[in-house]
């Protein structure tokens, strides 16, 4: 039924990508939330910025109005059909089935037949990659390696936190959609990633006065990151509570997630770290840079002009510092216990996910960080918002106490009474 609007050709070129769509998001995460590729909020404008200049068959594309027929498809086969075998990157193959799958909004809308949908997609997944066994919870599909819990009031969130692991320090994060990207906001667009530098110091020029009591490289990343700078910080919690609320604030009709985070003790760092100290300063030095330093780590190239500018740059934090960087501390992922020194901090009890460089930092995360009980990966899906928000109000846990600014606190208490 899936491929029925789609010709031989045109089922061809969504099968490859359908693919690279379910090998990159199963063996990210082993698990993803499928409703993404039907989804009406993914803005047609902000989706063709992100292509960049590399991809001018998507471009061509998406000049084209969404299709509403069978007749409207063959654009697709025009355009793809002859390079279908160079469609390997996720993002463009995203990008092709968002667009093909618009014929479902004319045809037959997910909203008014997801059992089905899924369920065919769910079959596709299961007879392409057999390693694993399939299952899915509404638009959520998951591989065996996964340990799904549904969540849809706070005592069922509590009740499951009861049975986990209560040796290990654990951290939280919570996100209101199942398809938001675990890195961080300069790694989720090449064009940031790129320009990671320039972003860096602009700010501080235009705001020194903000950054003077600022003594270690991190203080200025979480600084940048209270702001809404993209840094290569990502935002935790000790306290899961306060990752429930993160993941019912918004996207009310979408699953939420809460992951969970139990890295080990040497994973665990404070500011005054020679790692943290590491990836901390790496905002200081140009993409070009970066690459310059990882090919110098891995032995690919003797250039020893960006390490030893790193090395100094290094030195004016810690003048104690010894050169014994390693290839596995440059591209590592940690997380950082920061100083009490704001209030939101406090409030949310916050820590940071500190990324090195690497360009797909989710994996290592996953691997090094995230918690497994019994090998399986623990996820809290999230259902029932509102009723979850009201009931974290009677805890004073919502906006105006996570974010004691006097912003966020007059917008709560204007909502309070107008809602």
């Amino acid at each position: 039924m899936f491929f029925f609007f789609f010709n031989h050709d045109e089922s061809q070129i969504i099968k490859k990508c359908l693919d690279i769509y379910f090998y990159n998001k199963m063996g990210t995460n082993e698990y993803c939330d499928v409703s993404e590729l039907f989804s009406d909020k993914i803005n047609k404008v902000s989706l063709i910025k992100s292509f960049g200049i590399n991809y001018k068959e998507l471009h061509n594309l998406y000049k084209k109005n969404y299709p509403k027929s069978k007749d409207d498809l063959h654009i697709l086969s025009k355009i793809y059909i002859d390079r279908m075998e160079n469609i390997i990157n996720p993002n463009e193959a995203f990008a092709i089935l968002f667009w093909s799958f618009k014929i479902f909004k004319k045809n037959m809308k997910f909203e008014d037949h997801t059992d089905e949908i899924m369920d065919n997609l769910l079959s596709y997944l299961k007879n392409s990659f057999t390693e694993s066994n399939y299952k899915r919870t509404d638009t959520i599909i998951y591989s065996d390696k996964v340990e799904t819990n549904i969540i849809t009031c706070i005592s069922d969130f509590l009740s499951v936190l009861n049975t986990l692991p209560q040796q290990k320090e654990l951290f939280y994060r919570g996100h209101s959609m199942v398809s938001y990207k675990l890195k961080p906001s300069i790694l989720r667009s090449e064009k940031l990633s790129k320009n990671e530098n320039h972003i860096y110091q602009e700010l501080l020029i235009n705001c020194p006065n903000d950054f003077k009591n600022a003594t270690h490289h991190i203080d200025y990343l979480v600084k940048m990151q209270h702001y809404g700078l993209p840094t290569r910080l990502l935002d935790i919690t000790r306290n899961p509570l306060v990752a429930l609320y993160f993941s019912c604030c918004s996207n009310q009709k979408n699953i939420g997630e809460v992951l969970i985070f139990s890295p080990p003790k040497e994973k665990i760092k404070y500011e005054n770290s020679d790692t943290v100290a590491m990836l901390s300063s790496l905002p200081l030095f140009s993409y070009e840079d970066h690459i310059e330093i990882m090919d110098y780590l891995n032995g690919i190239k003797d250039n020893e002009s960006a390490i030893n500018r790193f090395i100094h740059e290094l030195q004016t934090e810690k003048p104690g510092f010894i050169n014994r960087i390693k290839k596995q501390d440059i591209d590592s992922c940690l997380v950082v216990l920061p100083k009490k020194d704001n209030n939101r901090i406090m409030k949310q009890d916050g820590a940071f996910i500190l990324c090195g460089i690497n360009p797909h930092p989710e994996e290592k995360i996953n691997e090094e960080l995230r918690l497994n009980c019994n090998n399986k990966m623990v996820v809290f899906l999230i259902k029932n918002k509102q009723k979850i928000l009201n009931e974290l109000d009677l805890l004073s846990i919502n906006k105006s106490t996570l974010f004691p600014e006097i912003d966020s606190v007059s917008e709560y208490i204007k909502n309070k009474y107008i809602v």
